[in-house]
């Protein structure tokens, strides 16, 4: 066999292929093996980029939810708190 395909290649055309019957059942699981290897990478594909693109609306509802600075202050002072400008709430 002359080699004019890159090594990888000539390796699974010399192998991937069944000539006999002995070789049959191991062309049968190197193909089930291939296509198993082929679909875990699709789905990886898939989940990385349905993730990627969900990154920024998790950041944002999470962001939401956060306040930006919580001040330690005393009970008594918390009304005082909410007349800062900026201030949109304080609870005790």
């Amino acid at each position: 066999m002359r080699i004019t395909h890159p090594l990888p290649l000539a390796i699974a055309l010399r192998y991937g292929s069944a000539s006999r019957r002995a070789q049959g059942f191991a062309a049968l699981v190197g193909l089930i093996s291939t296509v198993g290897i082929a679909i875990g990478v699709a789905a990886l594909i898939v989940v990385s980029s349905v993730m990627d693109g969900l990154e920024g609306r998790l950041r944002g509802a999470i962001l939401s939810d956060v306040p930006h600075l919580i001040a330690a202050i005393p009970v008594e002072r918390a009304a005082e708190a909410v007349l800062i400008p900026g201030v949109l709430a304080a609870c005790p």
